[in-house]
């Protein structure tokens, strides 16, 4: 079922995938994967593919683009997220992990 979101409106077409010299990364690339799987109401996918990344490559730029994930689910309403079998609690729990993960006591200590 598909959503209405920030994710929507073409952001993830080809050309931005690329980065500056024109080279796809992979954080562009696990981007694009997630918002896919936002729009097609998939968000349990999406953060397990998250995470998944996050626990191989604990980069800086898959930290960016996980703090990019949660905003963008803060953003959506509590029906779009329990059509998608998701909550703020989630968010939360996510936000709690990544924190872990990334040895922050507030993502606020991090300049990203």
């Amino acid at each position: 079922m598909p959503i209405k979101n920030p994710y929507e409106s073409g952001q993830d077409t080809p050309e931005k995938l690329l980065d500056n010299t024109g080279i796809i990364t992979e954080e562009n690339f696990l981007l694009y994967r997630l918002k896919r799987l936002v729009r097609e109401g998939k968000i349990n996918e999406a953060e397990n593919l998250l995470f998944d990344e996050i626990e191989d490559f604990p980069t800086l730029p898959n930290l960016k683009v996980a703090l990019n994930f949660y905003d963008v689910l803060r953003k959506l309403d509590d029906e779009t997220l329990e059509k998608c079998d998701f909550s703020k609690e989630e968010i939360d729990g996510g936000i709690e992990q990544l924190k872990s993960i990334y040895n922050l006591k507030e993502l606020g200590d991090l300049n990203v």
